[in-house]
């Protein structure tokens, strides 16, 4: 008897059966959490439809958990957290107008500006960063084929421009979607009420401006401790993680 063949035939069966059955527990818990958070903000009890909402990104990133959660830390006072949510739920899903009219909402209600228009964000977020580095590879590729062997090896000089233009032409695109993402993913918010922007990253560093819950800010360079940020007015310091959270986790 071929032992090999069948332990090699079950494991791939335990594969397919196994792995979409954990999938959809996690999709089934996720969305059970994401309703019993619904219940809980629907009788005002808030603390505890954020814990259900928290609970629920443990299983993955959605927008309507995020928009939730921004909804809740709202209703909860804190702008900060709020605008953090609202914003990873627009990078989520970057067109919907329900989640811009709340960002606006709130940054209205708390007095402070939106970030600079970053008119390619939303184009970049078309496709997933792995998608555009893809296009990007295969596109560069692609055309050094098509400018530099496939002449060489047919007569089709036409032909190899055009595929070898189009390709090059996809590449370009790609590699610009990705400064854009790299752009936007490089955003944070200020979580605390009033943060001093220190000249050190320590505590006990002085402080030659501040920033309030909400603002947006560029994270130059991130530590065990603190946040390296500038603001589009051009003031620029250290934040503790606990002051200042950025967009997208890395």
């Amino acid at each position: 008897m071929k032992i090999r063949p069948i332990l090699l035939t079950l494991l791939c069966l335990a594969a397919v059966f196994t792995a979409p059955t954990s999938a959809a527990t996690d999709r089934g818990e996720a969305e059970r959490l994401f309703q019993t958070g619904n219940v809980y903000y629907g009788e005002g009890r808030f603390e505890e439809a954020r814990e259900a909402f928290e609970q629920a990104l443990a299983f993955g990133h959605s927008p309507a958990v995020h928009f939730n959660l921004g909804n809740t830390w709202f209703q909860k006072g804190d702008a900060g957290r709020a605008i953090l949510h609202y914003m990873r739920a627009q990078a989520l899903r970057p067109n919907d107008p329900d989640i811009a009219a709340n960002l606006r909402f709130v940054r209205e209600a708390a007095g402070v500006e939106a970030p600079p228009a970053q008119p390619l964000a939303a184009f970049a977020a078309s496709l997933p960063r792995a998608a555009w580095t893809a296009l990007a590879l295969g596109g560069f590729w692609t055309a050094a084929f098509a400018f530099l062997v496939f002449p060489r090896i047919a007569r089709a000089g036409l032909l190899s421009r055009l595929t070898g233009g189009l390709a090059l032409a996809a590449a370009l695109t790609a590699l610009l979607a990705l400064a854009a993402d790299r752009a936007h993913t490089g955003l944070g918010v200020v979580l605390a009420p009033e943060a001093s922007l220190r000249v050190a990253p320590t505590s006990g560093s002085p402080s030659e401006a501040t920033a309030r819950a909400g603002e947006v800010a560029v994270v130059r360079e991130s530590g065990e401790r603190f946040h390296n940020v500038r603001f589009p007015d051009g003031r620029s310091g250290f934040l503790t993680r606990e002051e200042f959270e950025p967009v997208h986790r890395r």
